[in-house]
Formats: structure tokens, sequence, C-alpha cells
């Protein structure tokens, strides 16, 4: 009687042991990185992302970081690596985090890029068939359209059928290599343009024109453009490049405006001020090729 006792009580007790056993945790934390600073210029001010772990049973899980180290003071691209285990053993995917620092020089933008000396000092006028009327110191005012800052240079302060050019002083190619500048009056893409050149052999490399002439209702105001010059086949950064707004056009809207341009951005520049532009030397090419 005993023994069958003892071995009911045994059974017993297995049986709720086998009840009350839980499920091994087989379920990874989950590494979760935002915000912090992704680029920066040499020298500036670096804030590390913030770094959660989550877990289906632990709620303290220390995050194990690796990779590099952010040095501000060094141009480069650094990668922060995040890892986390939790008590069962289970490895959370790694995650990471990238930071490139820029180097910059004041060689990087182009002079007077703004026109905000309130004249053209900072560029050169050249002539456009004998002639270089289109451009002077009195066509850079501070009117209402869509402007950047207080100046912006207005071909329409004169007459359609006055010609000329403007170059711009070189610049190093840095930061991410994209460039930005606004542009207004006519469309015309072989006459009235701003286009970028390299100034080892002055090749056009890049060539732009008011492509979005009516996006406000009309000429007469500016338009943001941004394009990323190192998408051209054979352009590296720490080329020395330059820019040149030409106007050789003699009719119907036969004028240009221009403000806003910036040779140096450490990001793409926004979205919501300036629209991509397509670099329209290419399509000239395709169409003499073709």
């Amino acid at each position: 009687m005993k023994k069958i006792m003892f071995l009911m009580i045994t059974i017993f007790l297995v049986m709720l042991a086998a009840c009350t056993t839980t499920e091994a945790d087989t379920t990874r934390p989950i590494i979760l990185v935002n915000g912090g600073t992704t680029e920066i210029i040499v020298g500036g001010s670096f804030t590390p992302p913030s770094v959660v772990v989550s877990d289906n049973i632990d709620t303290d899980i220390n995050v194990v970081i690796s990779g590099d180290t952010a040095d501000v003071n060094t141009a480069g691209t650094y990668t922060i690596i995040y890892n986390a285990q939790d008590s069962a053993g289970n490895a959370a995917i790694e995650n990471s985090f990238t930071v490139i620092v820029y180097d910059f020089n004041e060689q990087m933008n182009i002079q007077n890029g703004g026109f905000e000396a309130g004249d053209l000092s900072g560029w050169t006028i050249e002539e456009v068939n004998g002639s270089s009327d289109a451009f002077s110191d009195a066509f850079v005012i501070s009117t209402t359209n869509r402007k950047e800052g207080i100046y912006f240079f207005d071909g329409s302060r004169t007459d359609d059928d006055k010609v000329g050019a403007i170059q711009s002083s070189n610049f190093i190619l840095g930061g991410s290599g994209w460039i930005n500048f606004r542009l207004g009056g006519g469309n015309d893409i072989e006459t009235l343009y701003l286009a970028v050149y390299r100034a080892s052999d002055n090749e056009m490399i890049a060539k732009f024109s008011n492509s979005n002439p009516q996006k406000y209702g009309g000429n007469e105001f500016l338009v943001g453009y941004k394009f990323n010059l190192l998408t051209v086949h054979g352009v590296t950064l720490g080329e020395e490049l330059y820019i040149r707004v030409v106007d050789a056009k003699l009719e119907n809207w036969a004028i240009i405006k221009i403000d806003d341009i910036v040779t140096f951005n450490i990001k793409e520049p926004s979205s919501t001020i300036y629209e991509t532009v397509l670099n329209q030397l290419w399509n000239i090419k395709w169409l003499v090729m073709h």
C-alpha cells in the first residue's frame, strides 16, 4: 500500500512540474538607434544617437559599443556598432550608426555666390559676341523674388538684346558634392544657363537652365535647384572647378536671374526649397550623338 501511495505521489509531482515548466526564451532583443549627428564639419559638435534595447522579458540590458570612435577633428567616415544580449543568451541583431566628418576651407565655396556684397565682386564679367552689357553691378538688387538673403542678380534690369557672361572664383569640390542655386528668367539651355567647368582644362562638366520657370507662376521668380556633381563621370572630391553664367539670348525672356549659389554642402539640400535638376549637358551630348 505504501508503495502504491509513493508511486502516486511521484507521478503527481512529475505532472505538476511539467505543468509549471516555462518555455525557453528564444526571442532576440531589439536595438533601436535614433537621432544623432550624421554629418559635421571638422571641429564641429557631435551628438551621439539615442540607443535603446527592448526585450520580451528583460528590462535592463547593457549595450556593447564597438567599431569606430568618431573623431570630430579628423575628416573621415566613422561607423559605430551596437550589440546586446539578454539573460537567456539571445543576441540582438547588430545595429550601427555612421557619421561623416567633412574637411572644409573657404576655397570650397565660390566668392559672393549669393551676391550679398551688393555687387558682382568675386565674379569676372566676360563678353559674349563682343558685348558684356547683360551684367553690371547695377543689376544686383534687393527686391522680393523668392531670393535668399538681401540681394540677387536680376538680369531683367536691362533689355532683352543685351548679352554677356560672368565667371565665378575657382572652388575646390568638397563635402557631399551637392551644390545649390536659384535661377529665374527664361528657359533656354542653349543661350541662358549656369554651367560648371573643370579649372584644369576649362571643360564644361554640367549645364543647367531655369527648367521650371512657372513653378511660382512666372519667370520673374527665382526657383531653387540642386545637383550632386559627384554623379558626373570622372568628377571627384578635391577637384578645382568654377561656375560660368551666360546670357546669349536676344529676345523672348532673354534675361537670367541668379542667386544663392552654394558649392559646399555636407548633406543634400532641402527638397522643400531646392528641386533636383538634370544635368542638361548630358541631354545635349546625347542629341548630338544621335
